[in-house]
């Protein structure tokens, strides 16, 4: 287990961070480095895809907007979370910031190794590398004593701030908040989608199928989504008489 991380002197002037304390005040800055030395602890690998809304809450030490910063640090302008390969949520460049961190596990299998092989051939004289095999990324960060997963120097602009906040105070079945998290982020909606995903959202919970028994049939959040039910057809009767077999306009020849 790693017993520290590196900081940057530059993290608190750092565009990104700025941006955060300018939104959140200085507990902000404080939540991010909270968040980096829960992760070293419990996360050695930076991958924070099975947290649930209560560990968001313990590791970065936010209650009430717990959400709404995990939202943030996951937009382009900040970007101090991103997206793996398989959708899983990570800490933006976590192995190149935090290689001490990152490959901890690796130095102690190693290590491990080695001892026992000196336990069981005591004749040996050969020194052991203990860390050859770990990637030389290792190696970037030696001129600093404590890591930082450090803020990337050209952010790109960022999008609508919150977009998650509005699906969730647009969907009528609040529950497995973190789940529906996760889910977004994976879709990362663009502004066309985004729109489209809240304009059904509106016209289905108008619908009998989610008015029907006070809710019962309505999908949770994250189900719905990872469904890209968005994409349903709706089925919209016409008002009116339903035995009305004429077009609307169309006269009666007998009259």
């Amino acid at each position: 287990m790693s017993q520290d991380i590196r900081v940057k002197l530059s993290f608190f002037d750092h565009i990104k961070t700025k941006r955060i304390i300018a939104k959140y005040g200085t507990d902000g800055a404080f939540s991010i480095l909270r968040l980096w030395a829960y992760a070293a602890e419990y996360c050695p690998k930076g991958d924070l895809s099975h947290f649930d809304e209560v560990e968001w809450q313990i590791a970065t030490g936010r209650n009430t907007d717990c959400i709404e910063f995990v939202c943030d640090l996951y937009t382009s302008g900040m970007s101090f979370l991103e997206k793996g390969e398989n959708g899983e949520i990570r800490i933006h460049d976590w192995a190149e910031h935090q290689a001490w961190v990152f490959y901890s596990k690796e130095r102690s299998d190693r290590a491990r190794k080695n001892i026992k092989k000196r336990w069981n051939d005591p004749k040996t004289k050969k020194k052991n590398n203990h860390t050859s095999d770990i990637p030389i990324v290792y190696g970037l960060n030696t001129s600093g004593n404590t890591p930082s997963p450090s803020p990337s120097p050209s952010p790109s602009p960022s999008p609508k701030d919150n977009t998650f906040v509005q699906f969730w105070s647009a969907y009528p079945k609040k529950k497995a908040k973190a789940e529906a998290l996760k889910a977004w982020c994976k879709i990362n909606p663009e502004n066309g989608l985004t729109e489209q995903i809240l304009t059904a959202v509106r016209l289905q919970a108008n619908s009998a199928d989610w008015k029907k028994e006070k809710g019962k049939y309505i999908p949770l959040p994250a189900s719905w989504l990872n469904g890209k039910r968005w994409e349903d057809e709706m089925d919209i009767k016409p008002k009116g008489d339903p035995g009305l077999s004429n077009p609307v306009g169309m006269r009666d020849p007998g009259l």
